[in-house]
């Protein structure tokens, strides 16, 4: 069975839309490109600076790295702050996600 609609919506109907899309998409990689960044980690607080601060510490050692927390935490990206930042291990380009 074919549904047909009385009423045609015009092509671009969704083009301001896209617009403000792609304007809060720039917005966000302007954001991510300022002094508040951390790989990719965004935060300008006391607290985030100290998650900073644990995640250079870690990269700076040696020793395995458990990363607890709820979802949607930021685990991943603390993960791969402490992947890309890594002294010891600079010839691993991978980072491989796992759950």
């Amino acid at each position: 069975m074919r549904l047909r609609s009385r009423h045609r919506i015009p092509r671009n109907v969704d083009a301001p839309f896209d617009q403000t899309k792609d304007t809060q998409i720039e917005a966000f990689r302007r954001e991510l490109q300022t002094e508040n960044g951390f790989h990719g980690i965004l935060g300008a607080s006391a607290s985030m600076q100290q998650v900073f601060d644990l995640i250079s510490n870690a990269s700076h050692s040696d020793a395995p790295v458990i990363i607890f927390g709820e979802s949607g935490t930021g685990k991943e990206l603390v993960a791969k702050a402490i992947h890309d930042t890594d002294l010891f291990h600079p010839n691993i380009e991978s980072f491989v996600r796992t759950n």
